[in-house]
């Protein structure tokens, strides 16, 4: 779980309701690489290799970066539906969670990633 949609869905919980904050962390439930690896065998390949791979993103402007990313997301037209005010605090509010990632006028966000090394399993 990226820390940058934690902190999102625990303020989007608070400021709009739990359907929404459940939203926000939906795209990041999947990422158990033992579960991803048996679906992969199950579908007919071969798994040469799993790899975590760890990646910072740098976003900055902050403010405007937060904004972007929190409105990139599946539950978009329910945060416009809220109001601009609405929208502005949220990401006020996700800026002040993230500080401890701040530098200047930039957050420094890490993120787990899974890759995977597979083939099409031979035929038997």
């Amino acid at each position: 779980m990226t820390p940058l949609f934690q902190a999102a869905s625990d303020i989007l919980r608070r400021r709009i309701g739990d359907d929404i904050a459940e939203q926000a962390l939906r795209p990041y439930a999947f990422r158990d690489g033992k579960v991803i690896s048996s679906l992969l065998r199950e579908a007919g390949f071969d798994i040469d290799d799993v790899s975590g791979l760890y990646v910072d993103r740098h976003l900055t402007p902050v403010r405007s970066a937060v904004r972007a990313e929190i409105l990139a997301q599946p539950f978009e037209q329910a945060l416009l539906a809220s109001g601009e005010a609405t929208i502005g605090a949220i990401v006020d509010d996700v800026v002040v969670a993230l500080e401890s990632l701040r530098d200047g006028d930039a957050i420094t966000v890490p993120s787990e990633v899974h890759l995977f090394q597979a083939r099409r399993a031979a035929a038997a």
